[in-house]
């Protein structure tokens, strides 16, 4: 049978000569429950990560307290600075999963630079 063959009924035999770990799926499996070293681009971006983290928090609460300074509803300045820090704390970890995806194609190696 070739791959994506469909198969509706019938019957068939089949000789196995892999299983587990031996198998292409196997070693697949295996590969992505190593730990690899950091790269110099995975280390810059978990420091950039956290450089932002901390400017949302500044951000977050100077606005909170810019808001009750100006005699703001105490709710309004509330939800307001939570809705800064979700809107950046969603930003951060797309930028964390997209460096994630890079990784695992094996791109974020450092360029050779002649």
């Amino acid at each position: 049978m070739r791959l994506g063959t469909l198969v509706r009924t019938g019957s068939a035999a089949a000789v196995v000569v892999a299983t587990g770990a031996r198998t292409q799926f196997g070693r697949i499996a295996l590969g992505l429950g190593e730990r690899h070293e950091e790269t110099q681009f995975q280390m810059g971006l978990r420091r950039f990560s956290g450089l932002l983290a901390r400017v949302a928090g500044v951000l977050t609460g100077s606005i909170f307290v810019i808001n009750l300074v100006l005699a703001r509803p105490l709710i309004d300045a509330l939800l307001f600075s939570l809705a800064i820090a979700v809107g950046s704390t969603l930003r951060r970890r797309r930028a964390r999963a997209a460096a994630s995806r890079l990784s695992w194609c094996g791109r974020t190696t450092d360029p050779v630079i002649p």
